[in-house]
């Protein structure tokens, strides 16, 4: 199945699962079914359906007139997204199999482990989870709220390899890594935070989990219509100098862009920019190292490397012993 709506539908199937959730797992199945049985019976509609020379918006309508008054709103969405994120050749596979996976899900049954794939494969199971979490959200505060604590909390990671070795140990179960993320966040974030951490967990590989958060964050922030400037600075910036770059470089890439800062002592002055694949190096440690690119180191006739001139089998340590007294 398409990687993007496997996380999609596991959205979906997370809010079915809840405590009085409409319909829950068997009406989800059961509409899926019918209408795979309707795309069996009228080849007119499901090559209309698949034909990717009409508007994705035209069959769009198609759908939601179909189904609008037959079916879940869940199973609508769940149907459209299939419709736009699936080859047109397993539109129909891709709708059947989504109703077996929730029919084993209404049975008590897991169904069938996701497989491990490719880092690009797993970001875009992981974005499809994120469609289905962020649509349900209202206005702009929230999606703002979630780009910062996804982050923070990639921040957190970064400066704590314990807990993120802890988090990202394919030796332990999926579940207590999951506890553990809701043990040190549950009350702290935003519900659809904690959602999009835990799925991330268990989406694939676990490796780059701050690369992953900082993606992520990446991707809440062009939901609200922004880029995100990611700028490892010598010294902390303060809020006007934000702004100013934020509008330097919204100019340079004609969309807003959102500065975010991590201070990085070892720069030692400057930044180093990175929005997107533009990359700007403004540090005093990259012009350092630029110039020593550039010296040469003349060779001095009759001297040798300091270890060979040491007495064979003498011991080095002892000999930086003489040196220093």
């Amino acid at each position: 199945m398409n990687e993007s709506l496997l996380g999609y539908a596991t959205a979906i199937a997370e809010d079915a699962g809840t405590k009085g959730a409409e319909g829950g797992y068997g009406q989800l199945a059961d509409d899926l079914a019918g209408f795979t049985r309707v795309l069996v019976h009228s080849a007119e509609l499901g090559r209309a359906l698949s034909d990717r020379s009409i508007p994705l918006s035209a069959r769009r309508g198609v759908v939601e007139e179909l189904l609008s008054d037959k079916a879940l709103p869940a199973t609508v969405r769940l149907v459209v997204y299939a419709l736009q994120a699936t080859p047109a050749d397993e539109f129909h596979g891709a709708i059947s199999t989504l109703a077996h996976r929730f029919r084993l899900l209404e049975s008590g049954q897991p169904p069938p482990p996701d497989p491990i794939v490719a880092k690009s494969a797993t970001r875009e199971r992981i974005g499809g989870y994120a469609n289905e979490v962020l649509a349900g959200l209202e206005g702009s505060a929230p999606l703002e709220e979630i780009e910062d604590e996804l982050f923070r909390f990639a921040r957190i990671l970064e400066a704590n390899p314990e807990l993120r070795r802890a988090l990202a140990d394919g030796d332990t179960p999926v579940e207590y890594r999951e506890d553990l993320a809701a043990s040190l966040l549950e009350g702290r974030v935003n519900q659809a935070t904690l959602r999009l951490i835990k799925y991330s967990l268990r989406a694939g590989r676990t490796r780059d989990l701050v690369g992953t958060f900082d993606w992520l964050s990446e991707r809440v922030a062009a939901e609200r219509g922004r880029r995100v400037a990611r700028v490892r600075a010598a010294v902390a910036l303060d809020q006007d100098e934000r702004e100013r770059l934020g509008e330097a470089l919204s100019r340079r890439l004609g969309v807003p862009v959102e500065v975010q800062v991590v201070v990085d002592s070892s720069l030692v002055g400057g930044a180093r920019v990175l929005v997107g694949d533009l990359a700007v190096d403004g540090t005093i440690r990259r012009r350092l190292d630029l110039i020593r690119e550039t010296l040469t180191v003349p060779e001095l006739p009759g001297l040798q490397p300091l270890a060979q001139t040491r007495p064979s089998g003498e011991d080095n340590t002892k000999n930086q012993g003489k040196e220093l007294r």
